[in-house]
């Protein structure tokens, strides 16, 4: 059987130095884990790694580094979308998401709601609405920057310790 991998879209430095502060503030006020920020593309199938490293290359073809908007900062109660940055689903973020399903996996997006998750895991709800009303006046409308799509090494199954990037592809 095949390792598990994802498909990661992922913003630059600069943008991580936005999100970054938020995420750790989180992290440490909620006792969750850090993990890398990203906007998933493709999440944790088994799919054979030579094979996506050949793939790469088609996915970030012509598509330069390019800016999004955060429109929201949502929370759930799934334990992967527990508190994020919500993107609208268009332009090069749809694109990407299109050219990663059919080159990885022949399939179309089907539902798919482009965000980059600044808190894994559960949390009290009122605890959480507070903190999520902090955010958003610290994040909304802020422009992201997205450089590069990478290979990571992770799934829902996995312990997120053991998450880790394979490759990465700049966009170009």
């Amino acid at each position: 059987m095949s390792a598990m991998y994802s498909v990661w879209l992922m913003p630059d430095s600069a943008s991580l130095a936005r999100l970054q502060p938020i995420h750790e503030r989180l992290c440490r006020q909620f006792g969750t884990p850090r993990f890398d920020l990203h906007l998933t593309l493709l999440g944790g199938c088994a799919l054979d790694l030579a094979r996506l490293k050949a793939i790469l290359p088609a996915i970030v073809e012509n598509t330069p580094p390019f800016r999004a908007d955060v429109i929201d900062i949502g929370t759930s109660a799934t334990f992967f979308q527990s508190f994020y940055a919500l993107f609208a689903a268009q332009g090069p973020i749809l694109m990407l998401k299109e050219r990663t399903m059919r080159l990885a996996l022949d399939q179309g997006v089907g539902a798919f709601m482009p965000h980059v998750s600044l808190l894994y895991g559960p949390v009290e709800a009122g605890a959480k609405a507070e903190a999520a009303a902090a955010a958003r006046r610290e994040a909304n409308g802020v422009s992201i920057r997205f450089d590069s799509v990478t290979l990571a090494y992770s799934s829902d199954t996995l312990p997120i310790a053991d998450w880790r990037i394979e490759a990465r592809a700049p966009l170009r």
